[in-house]
């Protein structure tokens, strides 16, 4: 399986951080596999990557796109934030059940602080599902034990079982242990460098800060003695 960004459309899923309705953008996703290709619309609101139904028919995801950048118009108009809370959106979400969009969402989470990166949830059916486990993993971010909490369900999401499609399926728990151990080893690594750069660029500072300090101390010297 290959996953080819369509020519001439946004590489990724946007980051909309604008509330702003005519801002509100999606993008267009190729996946490339043995039957031909499938495209797809996606868009993130609120930390959630909303996707369309895929269909092998170019014009009609383009078709898809426009509905669902209405969808999240209108739920930025409504008064939902682009960053804040999912209500709003679900309100138009379901307003537009009947549209045919075959909408699928996925909560992405944070792991920055931890591993160096953002990951994606398993596909979710409904927005209520994405509110039920946001608010889950907002308990289990919480003390002192957050990122043994948030590995045990990186693990259950890579490990759930899941319909085999575009290649994709799930992990054994080995494997998953693997992935993150991996992960964090090359974040450590990472963080090591980060920090001895800052060291040094402070240590390059400081002496060229007390380079200037010299000269100047110098020049001010030099006048001095030629007046005796």
């Amino acid at each position: 399986m290959e996953k080819v960004p369509s020519s001439r459309e946004p590489r990724g899923v946007p980051k909309m951080r604008s509330q702003d309705p005519s801002r509100v953008r999606a993008s267009l996703w190729t996946v490339r596999t043995s039957k031909g290709r499938y495209h797809a619309a996606r868009l993130t609101f609120s930390g959630v990557v909303i996707a369309t139904r895929a269909t092998a028919s170019k014009a009609e995801a383009l078709r898809l796109r426009r509905r669902v950048e209405d969808l999240a118009q209108r739920a930025v108009r409504s008064g939902c934030p682009m960053d804040g809370p999912l209500e709003g959106f679900r309100t138009a979400v379901n307003c537009a059940a009947d549209l045919d969009l075959g909408l699928n969402f996925r909560l992405v989470l944070d792991l920055r602080r931890y591993v160096g990166r953002k990951i994606q949830s398993p596909v979710l059916g409904s927005i209520e599902d994405v509110l039920r486990l946001r608010e889950r993993l907002m308990e289990a971010q919480k003390g002192e034990k957050a990122w043994p909490a948030l590995r045990r369900e990186w693990v259950a999401w890579m490990t759930c079982p899941r319909r085999r499609r575009w290649k994709s399926c799930s992990r054994s728990h080995r494997e998953a242990e693997e992935l993150i151990e991996k992960a964090e080893a090359e974040w450590n690594v990472t963080k090591a460098k980060k920090l001895r750069d800052a060291r040094q660029a402070l240590r390059l500072a400081r002496a060229a800060r007390d380079a200037e300090d010299a000269l100047l101390a110098e020049q001010r010297v030099k006048p001095l003695k030629r007046s005796r």
